[in-house]
């Protein structure tokens, strides 16, 4: 991997060559395009030392995504029956009378509902990351993120252990978003069947 990027820097610098040699003028995007990736790859040589040592263990990790799937599932069983519930067992009615309403029943809900969430995405994922440890082992968090496989063209200079706390932070953002259209769509729709296929939908989307 790092000597990936010499080779790809010189590459783009042949493109470079390319493009001036058909009359492309340097201020066009394409030009300017390819000048930045060449600074972008420059950089990463510059900057990124990967370490000798083989890396295990996190390209099997970081591809796994079946846990998403399981995460969605647990979801949408918890968030369709938040608000439908309501209706399907009468006590809709008597919520609309106490003070405050439904308003603060439905914001004491979803505060709910996301510390469900964090506790569920969080329960799935460090059990996937410890099965794979216990099985495969992990080699050195600290090494660049290039040292994977997969990642050896990342033009972003993180540490694994990085990358790791980015996917997830992102998987959090994305399953807090979920859970709240979830129970949006709970509050108009009073039907189990309606809610899970919304639920789908939303996880299709995703």
């Amino acid at each position: 991997a790092s000597r990936s990027f010499p080779f790809v820097s010189k590459v783009l610098k042949i493109n470079l060559i390319e493009l001036e040699s058909v009359g492309e003028s340097s201020d066009g995007y394409p030009y300017k395009y390819q000048q930045r990736i060449i600074e972008i790859y420059e950089a990463l040589r510059d900057n990124v030392v990967i370490k000798a040592e083989y890396s295990h263990g996190w390209n099997e990790y970081l591809a796994y995504d079946t846990v998403n799937i399981f995460i969605f599932v647990v979801l949408i069983m918890i968030g369709s029956v938040v608000f439908a519930q309501e209706k399907s067992s009468g006590v809709l009615p008597i919520i609309r009378t106490c003070r405050g309403g439904r308003a603060s029943v439905a914001v004491s809900k979803l505060v709910t509902m996301w510390i469900i969430t964090v506790l569920v995405v969080l329960l799935f994922t460090l059990t996937s990351f410890f099965v794979f440890g216990a099985v495969l082992g992990y080699s050195s968090h600290e090494n660049a993120l290039q040292s994977l496989t997969e990642f050896k063209f990342s033009q972003y200079i993180v540490s694994i252990g990085e990358y790791f706390a980015i996917t997830i932070g992102v998987r959090l953002l994305t399953f807090l978003t979920f859970s709240a259209l979830l129970l949006l769509l709970s509050v108009f729709v009073y039907n189990y069947t309606i809610i899970y296929a919304g639920g789908l939908g939303f996880f299709g989307l995703n």
